[in-house]
């Protein structure tokens, strides 16, 4: 079993800008790695950087 079958078609439309929630009524794992896959690839490098920094500072106040 295949976890993206039609892995293709996720990076056939990239230049947009995605909502970071998925709103779906019952857990679906392969809708939640899609559209996790989907909403990394519609940021810019500089807005996953700042995504990853973002979240070091919060791991990093977590754990003082």
């Amino acid at each position: 079993m295949t976890l993206f079958p039609n892995y293709d078609n996720i990076f056939q439309n990239t230049n947009f800008i995605m909502s970071p929630i998925l709103k779906i009524e019952k857990d679906n794992e392969k809708k939640e790695m899609l559209f996790e896959l989907k909403y990394q690839m519609s940021l810019t490098i500089g807005q996953r950087f700042k995504m990853m920094l973002k979240k070091s500072e919060e791991m990093k106040k977590l754990l003082e």
